[in-house]
């Protein structure tokens, strides 16, 4: 679906964007249940690609496909193309038991290690330093005094925030 000079541009933000030159492309949204020290009783996925336009005016940067010279891809290619990754990282889930080999992956892809980012959460904000990825795939903060912070949930900001920000 994409061509291969657009592929080395793409990079993960945690937790769940796909970016292009820090501009979301695509997102995704999982919601699942179970029970406390038990497995997952199920996973709901929903997943929003940018194919002909995108949104502008908003706290992030976003684009296209049709932005970055990428046209005439409909929705069902979109849907082929995703349902052919998802069963591939479903294989390597399955295949090399669990969530490692993904989160190798993930690293490799990953926009904003080593550099500073805020993360919004809904008790406030932190700043650091992006560490790294926990092996469950909590983000991991150093904190200014040294302190890592392992972070499940939040929304990431890159850079340090402007003076005044509200971030």
């Amino acid at each position: 679906m994409l061509p291969p000079t657009l592929r080395p541009e793409l990079r993960l933000k945690w937790p769940n964007d796909l970016l292009h030159d820090r501009a979301k492309l695509a997102g995704i949204l999982l919601e699942s249940s179970g029970v406390a020290g038990a497995e997952v009783a199920w996973v709901a996925i929903g997943m929003g690609v940018n194919l002909a336009t995108h949104p502008e005016g908003l706290e992030y940067k976003a684009t296209s496909l049709a932005a970055l010279g990428v046209s005439g891809v409909t929705p069902d290619d979109a849907l082929t193309a995703l349902d052919k990754a998802f069963e591939h990282w479903l294989g390597v889930w399955r295949g090399q038991q669990g969530f490692a080999a993904i989160r190798e992956a993930w690293l490799k892809r990953a926009e904003g290690i080593g550099g500073p980012i805020v993360v919004r959460l809904s008790s406030g904000a932190l700043e650091g330093i992006f560490e790294s990825l926990a092996p469950d795939g909590a983000l991991q903060l150093r904190l200014a005094d040294g302190t890592l912070q392992l972070v499940s949930a939040g929304d990431v900001f890159f850079g340090p925030p402007a003076p005044g920000s509200a971030r």
